[in-house]
């Protein structure tokens, strides 16, 4: 009887082990599930986040400045005749001119220009000359806070234009790209557009 007794009492004793090995098991997974694991997950997203963003720089000279993308491109300035001001230019790396158009690549750059006519004139000056030079959907808009000139064209290479005029300058931003004269030129565009969008957003007058 003594060992019977024995038993049972063992028995009660694995039953009460093995019951609160259980609950402890099961508070530590409940505690995982509510409190370490959605850290985990939220220190996940934030690095996902931050690897997909764009490295950017910021050019600037004593009229404007814009941002720009520092993967795949190289920026540097050409001045366009002896008094001529300085023209900063974005070239991806494979960048290849051919006669008045792109071979390979992308070029983003500033053009600057003296400038007597509004941007209303200017606009009307567009209209008329955009079945000869191939102009489409020529609109004004705001960019970047700046009213402005938008439109794109198929002439001597296809590109896309911002314009701006400002104290009797034009500010051209424009986006020739690599087209194989295949479908529908626009199309070829979106390679290089976030790249595009990035500079004229940030695009800011001092």
């Amino acid at each position: 009887m003594k060992n019977i007794s024995k038993q049972v009492g063992s028995a009660h004793i694995v039953i009460i082990v093995v019951l609160a090995a259980a609950v402890i098991g099961l508070l530590g997974f409940v505690f995982w599930q509510n409190f370490i694991s959605p850290k985990d997950v939220a220190k996940s997203e934030v690095s996902d986040t931050t690897d997909t963003q764009v490295e950017q720089k910021e050019y600037s000279n004593d009229d404007f400045s814009f941002k720009y993308p520092t993967s795949g491109w190289t920026l540097g300035e050409t001045r366009y005749g002896e008094d001529g001001p300085l023209t900063p230019e974005l070239k991806t790396a494979d960048y290849q001119q051919t006669g008045m158009g792109v071979d390979k690549g992308a070029i983003i750059s500033v053009s600057i220009g003296d400038s007597t006519a509004t941007l209303d004139e200017r606009y009307a000056q567009l209209q008329e000359s955009s079945s000869v030079f191939g102009d489409e959907d020529l609109q004004k808009t705001t960019v970047a806070g700046s009213t402005a000139i938008t439109y794109h064209s198929a002439y001597e290479g296809v590109r896309y234009h911002t314009i701006f005029v400002r104290e009797g300058k034009e500010y051209d931003v424009v986006y020739m790209y690599a087209y194989d004269g295949s479908g529908e030129y626009e199309q070829g565009a979106a390679t290089y557009m976030d790249a595009y969008d990035l500079v004229t957003s940030s695009f800011k007058f001092k």
